[in-house]
Formats: C-alpha cells, sequence, structure tokens
C-alpha cells in the first residue's frame, strides 16, 4: 500500500501527477511553438540540468487526481486563455478578474508538487493540503500577491544577436513560465524565501510563513516585500470574483529569470525562523 500524497489515504496503486497540468502544458508549448519553432523545456535543481520532458511524481492517488485537483487545473487554463497568454506591455493597466480561492488553491497545488519533485521545503505546503482539496479552512500562514514583469529592451547587440536567430524582437519578454523561489531582505536582517509562480507577464508570489512568525512579524515582512515590489498586488483572502487592477512596471523579465537561476544561493542566504 501506498499514501497519497494529498489525502493521505493508503491505496494499492498511485497515479502520476505533472507538475504543471497537462491542458496547461500544451498551451505553453503552443506558444513557445509559434513564437521560436521549440517546446518548453523544465529545468530540475536536484539534478542541475534542463529536461525535454514535462516532470511528474507518482504519489497521488486516483481519486484526488480526476477529482478537485483536476477541477483546479481547468480553471487555471481558463485564466491562461482569458489572461496569461498574453504579454502585457510596459505600464500598461489591466484589470484582473479571478475567484481567490480557486486561483490560491492551485497555486499551492503546482508549490506542493514542485517541492515534492524537487524534494525541498514540503513542510509548510503539507499543512495546505485540506485546503488545495476541499477549499475549506484557509491557512493562516499564506499570502499571495501578484506582479506583472515587463518587457526588458534589448541592447542594439541583443537586437543584433537576436535577428541572426530569426527574430525580430526589440524586447525579451516573460516567456519562461515556471515555478522558483523569490527572497526579499527584512527589517530585521535576515532574508525571506517565499514561492513564485511565473505564467507569462504574471507573477504569483506565495508567502509560507512558518508557525512561530507571530501576525505582528507577519505583517512587519509584508511591508519590507511591498517595499521591494511596490507594484505587487496583495490578493484579499474573499469568496468570488475578485478584480485587481495591475500595472506593468517595476520588474523587468531579465530581472525575474536572475532570481530564478539564483534559486541555490538563495536557500543558503535564507533565514527561515
Amino acid at each position: 500500500m501506498a499514501k497519497c500524497a494529498f489525502c493521505d489515504r493508503d491505496f494499492p496503486k498511485l497515479t502520476k501527477e505533472h507538475l504543471w497540468p497537462a491542458a496547461l502544458h500544451q498551451r505553453i508549448n503552443a506558444a513557445n511553438e509559434n513564437l521560436f519553432g521549440q517546446k518548453n523545456t523544465f529545468y530540475l535543481d536536484r539534478i542541475n540540468k534542463t529536461i525535454d520532458g514535462e516532470p511528474q511524481v507518482k504519489d497521488v492517488c486516483a481519486e484526488c487526481n480526476n477529482g478537485s485537483l483536476s477541477s483546479l487545473d481547468g480553471y487555471i487554463c481558463h485564466l491562461w486563455d482569458q489572461y496569461f497568454h498574453h504579454i502585457v506591455e510596459a505600464d500598461k493597466q489591466i484589470a484582473f478578474d479571478y475567484d481567490y480561492h480557486l486561483l490560491a488553491r492551485w497555486l499551492l497545488k503546482l508549490c506542493f508538487n514542485s517541492a515534492r519533485i524537487h524534494k525541498s521545503d514540503v513542510k509548510h505546503l503539507k499543512k495546505c493540503r485540506e485546503y488545495v482539496l476541499s477549499g475549506a479552512n484557509h491557512p493562516d500562514h499564506v499570502v499571495v500577491h501578484v506582479q506583472l514583469a515587463v518587457p526588458t529592451a534589448l541592447s542594439d547587440q541583443e537586437q543584433f544577436w537576436a535577428r541572426s536567430q530569426g527574430l525580430g524582437a526589440t524586447n525579451y519578454e516573460p516567456r519562461l513560465n515556471r515555478v522558483g523561489h523569490l527572497k526579499y531582505r527584512t527589517r530585521f536582517g535576515y532574508f525571506r524565501v517565499t514561492r513564485a509562480v511565473h505564467l507569462q507577464s504574471f507573477m504569483f508570489v506565495v508567502h509560507l510563513f512558518p508557525d512561530n512568525v507571530d501576525k505582528e512579524r507577519r505583517e512587519a515582512d509584508l511591508q519590507d516585500f511591498a517595499q521591494r515590489l511596490p507594484n505587487a498586488e496583495r490578493m484579499p483572502v474573499q469568496i468570488g470574483i475578485s478584480t485587481c487592477r495591475l500595472t506593468c512596471k517595476g520588474l523587468d523579465a531579465m530581472q525575474s529569470i536572475a532570481t530564478h537561476f539564483a534559486m541555490k544561493q538563495l536557500h543558503e542566504k535564507a533565514h527561515d525562523e
């Protein structure tokens, strides 16, 4: 018998859970192939290499995989079709309509999948499993922000290289869809590490505070985060459709990549209370 990673029940056989939902992966591949003639690849930190195939972990029961988790995947595909497939131009303002609980549950599911695949920081995400499956009891230690990444203007030399590759780009667009980490320094001298999910122009920052960080300290840390990314919007925990008005400024696509590939250094420097 084997235990399901989400519901904790024992089953004679478990199914494979994709890091990215298959339907979303198909959409990402289609976007990349149309522009660059190649499919999406995945960087796995635990083996320090890029792989062509989609990362998977075989530890989820069929009931969870084909039930509530599948419904969350359907919702994120809806948001991709409506918002994420489009690259937002610098300084443009958009109205982002979303269901907080469906979006937050999917983000936590994706982060939990990534943590199990990479065998890292699983502890704080395991506490979110009931919420991911049922939507009940939003975890107190979870806070979500959203930020738009700005296309980076290419230098003359970079544009020359792009033309040599058959690309007419004058900007580097945020198309590296991924789940990773983002750090920020607090007023107390330590670095706080968050999970970051990148879907084209959209970056969702998932804060997972340890149990021994009280509410006052959490709010102080979040104020420090807001100083680093003042254009990131905190997503309120509420039922139904919410609207978030976002401006594409403050974090360029190149900066977001630098953060992603510095993942090991983030873990080494972070002070996770």
